[in-house]
């Protein structure tokens, strides 16, 4: 038979005070859950608990055990994080009662989950309560405070009264399923303790000295009282009594609280109760005005055979705040020295106990270190990391500033940098992006020799891309300032191949493909970001040579250039992407713009072929199509028609793909190319069309339309116009076609046929286009280039003026240079 779980499975008495657990029989699954909580491994912790507690093989008394393991481990969850991510782990936890309920309904059990949910909302307020206490931001006001913790008071008062009343039950029948008398007598006296616990944290947020304060902890003592008188041996006699030091504490019954500890430590306690003891020693010491009496009392050391307390290093940490608030106070230097102990004592505490208990010493922290003006540079770190987590960004910036300036007082490079690269981080996190970048590159600048100086130049260049997008006014020479600039002061970096590529992507928006060209030629083809960089450099290779066959600009040197670029990726690049893109380049620089490079065009094709097999098909498909011509070019009339005849031979879909690919090709060649494309495009359309019937019906409809364009691009307008006529009447929604027949009537159109045209913008920008789309924004565009064609610019100029009203941006950097060059035309 599986042990019997025990009632001490809740007595971990809370979830602040127990630094351990106090039954030995603890099972496997509990001994897991408590250890990975220990490390701070919660979301594992939460997991593993959770699938064991709904485990068909579950043990019954078991289960209730570990939906209690559960809701504790969501509360430390919540106790650890930020004050932001809390709420949903503190839900959490309350969750659990009704979803066991609805599982496991009429579990005897129930009342153990319900009770840890009940330390879990009072542990919630408890941590509410000091932070609000020591003013931090975001923390909920006193009014609020005060009513979660009347409501953890209700409900544990009902909780005890129901155990109160299974315990008389289970007395009467012994032997029924659920808790036994033992057990339900441990619990009442445990929820008995908790409510001690809420009555204290209630009576903490009433002002010193005040009837309510004195109220409620006389309250505290009255529940505590027997709790203390049950004898060494009941696991909730020494908390109890700790708790009653406290509250006499709290009381400013020093004298009581003084021979209450001394009574406590006549009972050789265990080693953690005894250095909480001296805990509230030390605090009874500062409460009373008595620095000196705590410092002689951290002097004799925090450890008692080799255990430590997080109450006792926090104690010790109040107490050097003391020290140093006294010594700036009195003028005296020694106040650096507490100073650095103070700091001293949160590391540790961070490390030895965890996220909360160093939150709790950065609030008190920060309390001090403003008033104190100190130059304590892990202090000031300390104080503005605990301003950033409670979100005061402002005042997180301003510390972190004093910290870094305290760094270059001191000498202290590695710090300043590190200290003013965080306080930007902040900026940046309020999306104050154009603060953020000047001052991360200001601060490279600054410091150009530093390990991390170039990361930090080229963020602040990102940063500033951001602030373009939230505010297209910005003028975008910063941006491009910052690039170049980068690469003078880095060029060897390895942030510098980034910053390029960044630049190239600048350049070509903006119409300098050219440029871009000579941006991406440097880049190597093993760059981390090498596909990207392929894609780039293909798409700026395609526009530059392009627009430079058109007005006769080629030079030969940058062929050259461009082919030696594009052959290092395309054979040497780690990224398969990267190489199949440059390969594909490359063939068509061969072909279009290398004279007799048919030869090579065809050696290329051919092993980037062999060599991507698996290669995505429309890849493929160009490449084929390439080869055809590259087949052609050469006076292989033979083999190109072989080759097409080999593609044509196959499936429907596959020829499709090689026209397709052909009218991509075409798109960028010029003269003779373009004409010799167009016919290899009508001879695979003639050998496709019988079987058209094969395709799906949407690529039946594009085949029309690529060879409507085929037509015009070989010189038959008319025979080109005619079918895509029929091709878009016969499909009047659909919104490419109706663009592909617009273009056609505009290009080299009669009035008659621009007018059409322009009919044919106006409807797709009202009705078929979402507004501010790219398709919206064409369409607007190409209805006031018409309008000023067929002599309408005061109607142009009106469209484009309410555009320009409303739209400022027109577009973004692909849109907008072409409206103002169409608004100064118009005018």
């Amino acid at each position: 038979m599986p042990r019997k779980p025990t009632i001490c499975k809740l007595l971990g008495l809370t979830l602040l005070l127990c630094a351990g657990r106090l039954c030995a029989d603890e099972s496997a699954d509990v001994q897991m859950i408590a250890g990975l909580r220990q490390r701070q491994l919660f979301a594992l912790a939460e997991k593993y608990a959770a699938e064991r507690l709904v485990a068909p093989d579950q043990d019954q008394a078991e289960r209730s055990v570990l939906a209690g393991e559960l809701i504790r481990t969501f509360a430390a969850h919540a106790l650890n994080s930020p004050t932001g991510d809390r709420n949903r782990w503190w839900t959490a936890a309350q969750s659990v009662p009704t979803e066991y309920a609805k599982q496991f309904g009429g579990d005897p059990r129930q009342i153990i989950v319900e009770s840890q949910s009940a330390l879990a909302m009072l542990a919630q307020a408890e941590q509410i309560r000091q932070e609000s206490e020591l003013g931090a931001a975001g923390a909920e006001s006193v009014e609020q405070t005060q009513l979660l913790l009347r409501k953890s008071i209700a409900r544990l008062e009902g909780l005890l009264a129901e155990a109160k009343r299974l315990t008389i039950a289970a007395d009467l029948q012994r032997g029924a399923p659920g808790l036994s008398g033992e057990e339900l007598t441990g619990l009442s006296r445990n929820l008995q303790f908790e409510l001690a616990r809420a009555l204290e944290n209630q009576a903490l947020t009433y002002p010193p000295e005040s009837l309510d304060r004195i109220n409620s902890l006389t309250q505290v003592l009255t529940t505590l009282d027997p709790l203390t008188k049950l004898g060494d041996s009941s696991p909730i006699t020494w908390p109890s009594r700790l708790a009653e030091i406290r509250a006499l504490r709290l009381l400013q019954k020093y004298a009581e609280a003084e021979n209450a500890i001394i009574t406590l430590a006549d009972g050789k306690p265990p080693a953690g109760v005894l250095l909480k003891a001296k805990a509230e020693q030390i605090r009874l010491a500062l409460d009373a005005g008595q620095i000196d009496v705590a410092k002689q009392l951290i002097d004799q050391g925090r450890q008692l055979n080799g255990v430590t307390s997080p109450e006792l290093d926090f104690a010790y940490f109040q107490t050097y705040v003391a020290l140093w608030q006294a010594a700036a106070k009195n003028g005296d230097a020694a106040g650096a020295k507490w100073q650095a102990q103070a700091s001293a004592v949160i590391r540790d505490l961070e490390q030895l106990y965890g996220a909360y208990w160093a939150r709790r010493a950065e609030l008190l922290l920060t309390q001090n270190a403003q008033s104190a003006g100190t130059k304590d540079i892990d202090l000031l770190q300390r104080t503005a990391d605990g301003y950033y987590r409670r979100g005061q960004y402002v005042d997180a910036i301003a510390t972190y500033d004093r910290a870094a300036a305290a760094a270059a007082e001191e000498k202290k490079g590695d710090r300043e940098f590190q200290l003013r690269q965080t306080a930007a981080a902040v900026l940046a996190k309020q999306q104050r992006y154009a603060d953020a970048a000047k001052r991360l590159r200001q601060l490279a600048n600054l410091f150009p020799s530093q390990e991390k100086a170039g990361e930090t130049h080229l963020t602040s260049a990102y940063y500033q891309s951001l602030a373009m997008r939230a505010d297209p006014s910005l003028n975008d020479k910063t941006y491009v300032d910052q690039l170049r600039e980068h690469l003078i002061r880095w060029p060897t970096s390895q942030t510098a191949d980034r910053a390029r590529l960044w630049l190239a992507q600048y350049q070509l928006a903006n119409g300098d493909a050219g440029q871009a060209v000579d941006t991406l030629l440097p880049i190597p083809a093993d760059f981390d970001e090498a596909e990207e960089a392929a894609i780039l450099a293909a798409a700026a290779i395609r526009e530059h040579f392009s627009q430079a066959s058109a007005t006769g600009e080629i030079s030969p040197r940058d062929v050259a250039q461009v082919q030696s670029f594009l052959e290092r990726y395309a054979l040497t690049s780690p990224s398969a992407e990267a190489r199949r893109t440059a390969a594909e380049a490359l063939a068509e620089l061969l072909l279009f713009y290398v004279k007799n490079g048919y030869a090579t065009a065809q050696t290329t094709i051919r092993l980037a072929l062999q060599a991507n097999a698996d290669a995505p098909i429309n890849w493929r498909s160009r490449m084929q199509s390439l080869l055809v011509i590259a087949l052609a070019g050469g006076g292989d009339e033979q083999g190109a028609a072989a080759a097409l005849a080999d593609v044509s031979g196959g499936e429907p879909e596959k020829l499709f793909q090689v026209i397709a690919a052909l009218q991509q090709i075409s798109r960028t060649a010029r003269g003779d190319a373009k004409s010799q494309l167009a016919k290899l495009q009508l001879q695979a359309i003639e050998q496709l069309k019988p079987r058209a019937v094969q395709l799906p019906p949407p690529q039946q409809s594009q085949l029309q339309k690529l060879e409507a364009d085929a037509l015009a691009a070989s010189g038959n307008r008319q025979a080109a116009l005619a079918e895509m006529r029929t091709v878009a009447q016969t499909q009047p929604k659909d919104v490419v076609l109706q663009v592909a027949l617009a273009e056609l009537l505009a290009a080299d159109g009669s009035v008659a046929e621009r007018r059409e045209a322009l009919n044919i913008w106006r409807l797709i920008g009202a009705r078929m286009s979402q507004p501010q789309s790219d398709r919206w924004y064409q369409a607007k565009y190409e209805t006031a280039r018409l309008q000023i064609t067929l002599g309408e610019n005061e109607e142009a100029a009106k469209l484009l003026k309410y555009l320009q009203t409303l739209y400022p941006d027109l577009g973004g950097p692909q849109w907008k240079p072409r409206f103002e060059k169409l608004i100064t035309t118009a005018k």
